[in-house]
């Protein structure tokens, strides 16, 4: 099969969540894949995805994120279509929402629901971006032939907001990088990172895209109120890409310059140590499509504190405490005891690895080799 893939929102710095999905998805579909052919829009593949891509992957250029939201529809919707009628794949797969409007009808047509954010959370975009997004992806489930979401919770969003037929949507769990996220036994690398960022000698982390939905100000008020309350030693690592750009974050860092420490650009490479010397993880967030940094902790055996909303409990299971984000108290609460009982900590510790074991992107490159199989056996 010819495999035509619009991968625009990708960015080799890797510094979004759909960047890491594409990365860590194909990279395995190139090793394994032995007979389809793909071609890949995105602006600048990194040198690992080249690398895997061989003589099986023909890049091609799209615009990338550095372009406004115009020139990405206009490029989708005219530039798009157009080469794709050059190439005439048999399968175009979207890796985000929404498929151009001008379609050839006898292409297979696949696209990659992450989440439903600006449906549950509008007041974190302007109102022209919201309606933009829901009637570029009720054209998408009108006309896609299989949407494959994340979790099953954004699957019943989807069923829930949209008209979509049921059987039109394939759950498939992206993984984590066992290879990469694991308990890091050797202490000279840990001690190197702890050095190289400054890191307290004792912390709870924080990892993620600097977003309204990741509940930073109330993540931090939480930590602050269980530090003080029972004179912890601990300190709150913020950490992620863009952290300066974000007032709210500056709000906070300045608010709570004492009990808190922004890390920004922590390299790819160092990121497994942070969750190692971590004591526990941290992960109130109101809404996830999925949830990858509470999975990516427990892989490491650093015990997860997270939210029963959304995605995260279809995730976790049993693996890490679940409570409410917008309890402040009870946040507080699950802090301090999960910091003050090592025994609590070691037995989600034990669990957190056991559950990230489930999830890989082997199976998840299967899952979707599988689902293009089928598209041409219908």
């Amino acid at each position: 099969m010819k495999i035509a893939l619009n991968g625009q929102w990708y960015s080799n710095k890797k510094n979004n969540g759909i960047s890491r999905y594409i990365e860590d998805l194909y990279g395995r579909i190139f090793q394994i894949d032995k007979v389809n052919f793909y071609y890949l829009f995105l602006n600048e593949p990194s040198n690992s995805l080249q690398k895997v891509a061989l003589n099986k992957v023909q890049f091609k250029h799209s615009v990338g994120l550095e372009m406004n939201k115009y020139m990405r529809t206009l490029w989708e919707n005219i530039t798009l279509p157009l080469e794709l009628g050059r190439i005439k794949p048999d399968i175009f797969h979207s890796l985000n929402y929404s498929l151009p409007f001008f379609l050839k009808s006898d292409v297979k047509k696949v696209a990659t629901v992450y989440d439903l954010i600006w449906v549950k959370f509008p007041e974190f975009f302007s109102r022209d971006t919201v309606l933009a997004a829901k009637r570029k992806f009720q054209h998408t489930c009108n006309v896609v032939d299989k949407l494959i979401s994340i979790s099953n919770s954004t699957k019943m969003d989807i069923l829930k907001y949209f008209m979509c037929e049921p059987e039109k949507i394939e759950v498939i769990y992206p993984g984590v990088d066992l290879l990469r996220f694991k308990k890091i036994m050797d202490m000279e690398i840990l001690n190197k990172v702890r050095t190289k960022y400054r890191l307290p000698s004792k912390f709870v982390l924080w990892v993620g895209e600097p977003r309204k939905n990741k509940n930073l100000r109330l993540l931090c008020e939480a930590f602050v109120d269980a530090k003080l309350s029972n004179k912890l030693p601990h300190r709150l690592v913020i950490c992620g890409n863009r952290l300066t750009e974000w007032q709210e974050i500056k709000d906070i860092a300045g608010r709570f310059r004492d009990c808190s420490v922004l890390i920004e650009n922590v390299s790819d490479d160092d990121l497994p140590a942070f969750y190692n010397l971590a004591d526990i993880f941290l992960f109130p967030s109101l809404y996830e499509g999925f949830g990858l940094p509470p999975l990516e902790a427990m892989a490491c055996g650093t015990p997860v504190i997270t939210s029963n909303v959304s995605s995260l409990p279809e995730v976790v299971g049993d693996a890490a405490i679940l409570v409410n984000p917008n309890d402040k108290n009870k946040l507080s609460s699950a802090i301090v005891k999960l910091l003050v009982d090592n025994s609590l900590r070691k037995t989600f510790s034990m669990r957190g690895i056991e559950r990230a074991s489930m999830f890989s992107w082997e199976k998840a490159a299967e899952a979707v080799l599988e689902l293009y199989d089928s598209l041409v056996r219908i």
